[in-house]
């Protein structure tokens, strides 16, 4: 049997500092037949001069590998403009010939085995498994462990049920596929003509349309290392005003809508509605915290508890509270916004 091509979307901006690292890990993977295509969202520091000089070495880091393998690597400068991810996905997308696609930061790092591993996961399964996704181990910019995605044992196995197969009711429920362990099959992606373009990130929308035609399996491996930087996409759902993310959000629970069929995905929805319209309210997105309301009133009816009838007489009063809210997010999670 021929041995699937993969290809590796990697997507760059301001990452000077982590994107050497992060390419020799891709190129240095143990799994033999690679397309590596890279782009640079309009970056204002030196990424694209690293970027040139890691293609201009290719040679050294190929000297490395096995004699057999195959390496193509790409870099495309398209627009001089930050355009964004989704954008900048597709155009390298049109450009893909694996059978599996990755979407890669370039501020994140594959442990060596990634994509052998998930290959050959991905091979087992049946053609309905669009998606395979893995555990991680999420690191600062300095490359300190902070913690795992999924707690594990001493055997580094999971200790914890992940939602597998329909993940559609999980994925309004909450959070918990780690994006950049995750492989997809092309044609699932080519079905859906890319990430939505419209959208200021990508991972949301993709698990709530390509969970109607395809299903995801965990293979149990830590497979990445994830970077949590300033800059990271997950930060800017505390931005103040005008948040982008918030905005995309609310349109992706517009089409989630359209899909809902059990009591599962209802409730599911409504509790993703009211986290979010939460997150509008403590980052003074006033006006999108009432766009939430009206999909909340449409979708459920004008019944409201008194939690939210409290948050929307704050709102009305644009009452702001984002500096409490960042001592509660570092009192209860230890993370800084």
């Amino acid at each position: 049997m021929e041995i699937p091509l993969v290809t590796i979307i990697c997507i760059c901006y301001q990452h000077e500092k982590f994107i050497k690292k992060a390419l020799e890990s891709v190129f240095l993977q143990t799994y033999p037949r690679l397309q590596i295509l890279i782009t640079d969202d309009n970056s204002q520091d030196n990424s694209v001069k690293i970027i040139d000089k890691f293609i201009q070495e290719k040679k050294l880091y190929t000297e490395i590998l096995d004699t057999n393998f195959e390496r193509e690597i790409s870099f495309f400068s398209f627009e001089k403009e930050r355009i964004g991810n989704c954008k900048r996905f597709n155009l390298l997308l049109a450009k893909a010939k694996g059978k599996y696609i990755i979407d890669f930061a370039t501020d994140d790092v594959f442990l060596p085995e990634k994509i052998k591993e998930q290959v050959e996961f991905f091979e087992k399964q049946p053609e309905k498994v669009g998606v395979v996704f893995t555990n991680c181990v999420n690191i600062n910019e300095q490359g300190d462990i902070l913690s795992y995605h999924f707690k594990i044992d001493n055997n580094q196995k999971t200790t914890e049920l992940i939602p597998e197969g329909d993940i559609f009711s999980a994925i309004l429920r909450k959070y918990f596929i780690s994006t950049p362990t995750m492989m997809m099959r092309k044609s699932v992606l080519d079905f859906l003509e890319g990430y939505d373009e419209n959208l200021s990130y990508e991972d949301f929308d993709f698990w709530v349309r390509s969970s109607q035609i395809c299903d995801y399996k965990y293979l149990d491996v830590v497979s990445t290392l994830k970077r949590d930087v300033k800059s990271s996409h997950s930060k800017q759902f505390y931005q103040l005003n005008q948040n982008q993310h918030l905005i995309s959000t609310l349109k992706v629970c517009e089409k989630a809508s359209q899909f809902i069929q059990k009591k599962s995905e209802v409730f599911g929805l409504k509790n993703c509605l009211l986290y979010h319209q939460k997150q509008c309210f403590f980052t003074h997105n006033f006006d999108l915290f009432f766009e939430y309301e009206k999909l909340l009133e449409r979708l459920y009816g004008q019944s409201k508890s008194i939690k939210r009838k409290i948050f929307i007489y704050l709102a009305k009063n644009k009452i702001k509270l984002f500096q409490f809210y960042k001592l509660y997010i570092f009192w209860r999670f230890k993370k800084k916004i």
